[in-house]
């Protein structure tokens, strides 16, 4: 494969590189019990 399958980020990142892991990436997780409004994944499938 030569990548890591998984990516774990416990900081802020700026928008341009945010919006770069998001196109990359084919699943996002978020623990909904930390994030409230699930506004992350909105962002995400938008």
């Amino acid at each position: 494969m030569g990548h890591p399958a998984i990516n774990y980020l416990h900081r802020s990142l700026p928008r341009r590189e945010l919006a770069a892991f998001y196109l990359a990436s084919d699943v996002l997780l978020i623990n909904a019990l930390r994030d409230g409004m699930n506004l992350v994944c909105k962002e995400f499938v938008a």
